[in-house]
């Protein structure tokens, strides 16, 4: 892979209104060049799918299994695109690093948990290229949040 500093970001936040991709180049000395960015608008049936999961109208397992695979289809389709406004070849780019769509995000519960729907399986199957999926904000706050929850149990439990 020659381009190992290339990489493709997915964003398509709480509103649903948009799938928004970026093309990024870390350059050695610690500076992020912008290549190319790309907003899809999200279609009004999938955006109405999105809310009535979000809001609890629908929790059929099926709806969501389908939605995410769809969602997959819709990632892939704005990494063409984004794609197609440069010379950059798939095989330059590192990886996909995607957040998915939240349907389902409780940091106070106990145990905490987020569920983010697009299946990146799929999205690295449709683009060809390497899939980086950051789950509920990344390691970092997961594990921060489930610290807390744990402290919390035992701080009660005592």
């Amino acid at each position: 892979m020659r381009g190992a500093d290339i990489f493709i970001g997915l964003m398509s936040g709480t509103s649903a209104d948009a799938i928004d991709a970026v093309m990024t180049r870390f350059k050695g000395d610690g500076a992020i060049e912008t290549i190319a960015s790309h907003s899809k608008a999200m279609p009004e049936g999938l955006k109405a799918h999105i809310f009535a999961l979000q809001s609890g109208a629908s929790r059929d397992i099926y709806d969501v299994c389908r939605l995410d695979a769809e969602l997959a289809q819709h990632y892939a389709a704005s990494v063409d695109s984004l794609i197609a406004k440069t010379s950059v070849e798939r095989t330059d780019i590192a990886a996909i690093g995607n957040h998915g769509q939240t349907l389902l995000h409780r940091p106070d519960d106990n145990p905490a948990f987020t569920l983010q729907i697009g299946d990146n399986h799929r999205l690295a199957e449709l683009t060809g290229i390497t899939r980086w999926a950051e789950r509920g904000g990344g390691k970092e706050s997961r594990y921060r949040g489930a610290r807390e929850n744990t402290k919390k149990t035992k701080e009660r439990d005592s």
